[in-house]
Parts: structure tokens; sequence; C-alpha cells
């Protein structure tokens, strides 16, 4: 049963911050929602990552998670930023329990454009591509040497071990950083 936490929370990730203190300037407010973050890591931290173009394998339940991360962090937002989301899997009732981005009115729809247009509300700056192909030997046509090589990274949320497999050898043969992530049954890993 859920308890909330009734007392102060103290996280200490001191690995997260630049090696380097930066020039002064670099952290800056800059009046966005971002401010947070610059303040912490700075404008050019920033503009990495909303410049990054990543691959999110998966728009169930951990693909939904990343995708309002990826969101809410404003990756992919900047001009040269994008994220390629793909599921080539459908909404079902039992699914709005745990996915969150999902919603009544989604039920039958594709998981990946419904994720997409709801990660838009919560950040219209947010660039996306949903596409509903499976990641496989059957679609290296659709996701071709091209489209690894533009990648920045890739993020698996899949409950196929087979699909996982897949894109990690991806990773491994077009030199891709790799966040891995899956379920198997009420098992997570991420």
């Amino acid at each position: 049963k859920f308890h909330p936490i009734n007392q102060w929370f103290y996280l200490d990730a001191f690995e997260a911050l630049p090696d380097e203190l930066l020039d002064s300037s670099e952290y800056e407010p800059k009046n966005c929602r971002y401010d947070a973050q610059i303040q912490l890591f700075g404008k050019t931290f920033q503009e990495k990552l909303s410049n990054l173009k990543y691959f999110l394998v998966g728009s169930g339940a951990l693909g939904c998670e990343y995708l309002k991360n990826f969101a809410m962090t404003g990756i992919a937002c900047g001009p040269n930023g994008l994220i390629t989301v793909t599921d080539d899997d459908v909404i079902e009732k039992s699914n709005l329990s745990r996915q969150f981005l999902f919603r009544n009115w989604h039920i039958h729809k594709s998981k990946s454009l419904c994720a997409s247009d709801s990660a838009r509300e919560m950040n219209p700056n947010i660039k996306i591509i949903a596409k509903q192909d499976r990641v496989s030997t059957t679609t290296e046509n659709v996701f071709n040497d091209e489209f690894w090589e533009g990648l920045d990274g890739v993020c698996n949320a899949l409950d196929n071990i087979k699909a996982r497999l897949y894109v990690d050898s991806r990773c491994i043969f077009y030199e891709k950083p790799l966040l891995e992530s899956g379920t198997l049954g009420t098992k997570c890993n991420s």
C-alpha cells in the first residue's frame, strides 16, 4: 500500500555535476522551464539535451515514463533534436492503470502515437516521430543504416526479450549507447 514520505528526503548525487566549475554565465537562468537544470548543469549541457536524437523502442509502461521524462527535461526540444518512438501495439483498457500517458479515449489506438501526443501536451517544443513498426530484421528497411548512424542514443522499454537482444545487437554494431530496460511479467529492470 502506498504511504507518502512524511519527512525530509536527502539525495546526494554529486557525481551528476560537472567535474570542473564552469564560468558563472553558464549557470545564469534564461527564464525558461529548464532554469533549475541550467543552474545545476549549465546552458551547454541543456543545449546538448535539447538537440539529442534519440530512439525510444516501446511506449508501454516504461516507455511512457521515459517519454514523460524526455519531455520534462527538454530532450529533443531544440532545433536539431528528435525522438523517434516506435511500438506496434495498441492500447487496451488494462494498460490504463500503469501507462499514465493514456486515457479512456485512447483505447484501441496506437501506443506510440498516443504517447507522443501526450508528451507534446506536456512540452509543445518536443520533436517526436511516432512509428508503429516492430524493431526486427524484417524492418531493417525502416530502421536502416542511415537511421541508426544518425542517432545519439537508444532507450529500450520492451517486454520482449528477442526484441531487446536485437536492439542491443544494433547498438553494438553502430556503436550507440543503450539505456536498457524492460519488463518480464511482474519483473522489471532499468
